[in-house]
């Protein structure tokens, strides 16, 4: 019984698929291109394509457009004092739809992504680097569907960044473990 039920609404999502891709098709250009984002598949596109749209000449900014969906960055400023406050108020599908293909690009191995992810974890907690993530994943999508493709940085950026800074770093951690390190620079 519990079997049938199952193949019942696998078989509605496979129709509802079907549905949504077909009445997406005028879009499929934008789709292949949003596709092209680690973390975004053809219905993450779809839905955040129904809740922005593809013409991007409608937000001013990319940052108007993170406004809008509640992932810009909220402060409160009283008599010199700054307060932190939590996501704000906006576009709650967007903000959902950009929450998940976060998670989805924070699981990407092998990306910048990811990287960029890790590494604001480390700094200000796993919640809010969701959020930043997200918020630069929206942004991202902004700019792919203003026309420019994505090239993805790649997992070792912020090492080729700056390499001094990335040797110093792994020279303490290996100290740090209990070796003795001798830094030889090799030429080629």
């Amino acid at each position: 019984m519990h079997l049938d039920a199952y193949d019942a609404i696998d078989a509605q999502v496979a129709l509802s698929d079907l549905e949504l891709t077909a009445l997406a098709e005028p879009y499929s250009k934008a789709i292949a291109a949003l596709d092209a984002i680690p973390g975004i598949n053809a219905i993450g596109a779809i839905t955040v394509i129904a809740e922005t749209g593809v013409d991007m000449n409608v937000y001013r900014t990319a940052a108007h457009l993170t406004a809008l969906a509640g992932l810009a960055p909220g402060n409160a400023i009283s008599a010199d004092k700054r307060r932190r406050i939590g996501v704000r108020k906006g576009n709650r599908h967007l903000k959902r739809i950009c929450v998940q293909i976060a998670w989805a690009a924070a699981r990407q191995e092998g990306s910048f992504l990811r990287i960029r992810f890790l590494r604001l974890q480390n700094r200000i907690g796993r919640n809010k680097a969701i959020v930043a993530l997200a918020r630069q994943m929206l942004v991202l999508i902004y700019h792919v569907l203003c026309g420019k493709p994505y090239n993805d940085l790649g997992p070792m950026f912020y090492d080729q960044r700056n390499k001094d800074r990335a040797v110093d770093r792994y020279a303490r951690k290996l100290a740090a473990l209990g070796y003795t390190v001798q830094l030889v620079k090799k030429t080629t």
